[in-house]
């Protein structure tokens, strides 16, 4: 049986294939967006990914033929431009494809989801991109897990969650946050470290606990959070329970 990547359902065989097909020029939409969304989850592909981008660009360093050496550097003729000219090319094409491939991972999207989700009145995918503003719906009973670079947002329906320029903010509902990066909620901004965060928000109020790393929310104070830290936000108050 093929292995796969925690939070990604795709075999990272399978995942290799789609990369070939990526780097030819012959994936599909749906198909790029499960690529993506299981490269996120897995190192070892994006390694193997970002290796063979780094080898098709290498070409452009490809010794010249016995001919050539033979004549000179500066003596390879219109043949040798045109050897030169491709290598180039190829070496173009791979450093354009790793900036896309670099600039899907930054994207806000959806990585993985159990039930229906919807994001302004349509239902989304896994893989599927977020634009900043958007506002993505869990409905109750379902799971949600957003990613946008190292940053992982495991949401719990019912929530709420809006895609922000430099992560994503919760809006109401209960929410692990597992990596590094930004999660806005109704008392500040909580940036993360290699920190994992379980958040309520709610009419009542907020609540965090740190259970690993360390996580700083920046609110009318800023609070500086370490494994077993409790706060507890009722109207304007923070309430250390810990």
């Amino acid at each position: 049986m093929d292995s796969s990547a925690p939070g990604s359902d795709l075999p990272c065989e399978r995942a290799s294939a789609l990369a070939g097909s990526w780097l030819a020029g012959a994936l599909s939409t749906d198909e790029r967006r499960l690529l993506v969304a299981h490269l996120a989850a897995c190192s070892d592909c994006d390694a193997d990914l970002r290796a063979r981008l780094a080898a098709r660009a290498g070409l452009a360093s490809s010794e010249p033929s016995t001919g050539a050496r033979a004549r000179g550097p500066f003596a390879t003729g219109v043949r040798g431009f045109g050897r030169f000219r491709g290598a180039l090319l190829l070496a173009c094409v791979g450093a354009v494809l790793l900036a896309s491939f670099d600039q899907s991972r930054r994207a806000s999207r959806l990585q993985s989801t159990t039930g229906a989700v919807h994001c302004e009145g349509r239902q989304i995918a896994a893989g599927d991109e977020l634009s900043e503003g958007a506002i993505v719906g869990v409905p109750r009973e379902a799971r949600a897990t957003f990613a946008r670079g190292a940053l992982r947002f495991e949401v719990e329906g019912p929530a709420r969650v809006r895609a922000a320029r430099r992560g994503f903010d919760l809006l109401s509902g209960t929410a692990r946050v597992v990596g590094e990066g930004t999660i806005g909620t109704s008392r500040g901004a909580l940036t993360c470290d290699e920190a994992v965060v379980d958040l309520v928000e709610s009419a009542a109020g907020f609540e965090l606990r740190c259970a690993e790393g360390v996580a700083r929310l920046a609110a009318h104070e800023t609070h500086q959070l370490v494994p077993g830290a409790h706060l507890r936000f009722v109207r304007a108050s923070a309430v250390p329970l810990r």
